[in-house]
């Protein structure tokens, strides 16, 4: 790009910057609104493969290598009941809750410098409760 036509681009922006200024705040402004106004949108997908032919390894020190009598391997069928259980145990999200429940988060807001930095978290996180607010959306987790 030649320099000449860069500063006559800067020329017509330093003298339209009124013009300029307006057409930013516009499209600031719109991209804001849409923003609040659309509700969010979240979607998910998983599949959770589960096989049903597992074998359960024998760990004992008195178990040697490549012998016929004693098997390193036990190959057990998986009932329908312990697909349904591991099934219930990956969906539930009181299980979940319930493991975490005993679980407290390191408190690293202390004195003066941590009341400074908790106001300005909350400072920050303002827009997005007011998201949230607005939508009803619920507020994140950990």
């Amino acid at each position: 790009m030649d320099a000449g036509n860069f500063e006559n681009w800067l020329e017509v922006v330093f003298r339209r910057r009124a013009i300029a200024l307006k057409v930013g705040a516009v499209v600031i402004t719109v991209a804001v609104a849409l923003t609040l106004l659309t509700p969010p949108l979240y979607e998910s997908t998983a599949k959770v493969l589960i096989q049903d032919n597992r074998a359960q390894l024998l760990v004992s020190p008195g178990l040697q290598n490549n012998n016929p009598n004693q098997p390193s391997a036990l190959s057990n069928p998986v009932t329908e009941q312990d697909l349904n259980f591991e099934r219930d145990l990956l969906v539930r999200s009181y299980l979940v809750a319930q493991a975490l429940t005993g679980l407290r988060l390191p408190q690293a807001n202390f004195g003066p410098a941590g009341a400074v930095r908790k106001a300005l978290r909350a400072l920050v996180d303002l827009p997005a409760a007011g998201y949230r607010a607005l939508h009803g959306a619920p507020e994140q987790s950990i």
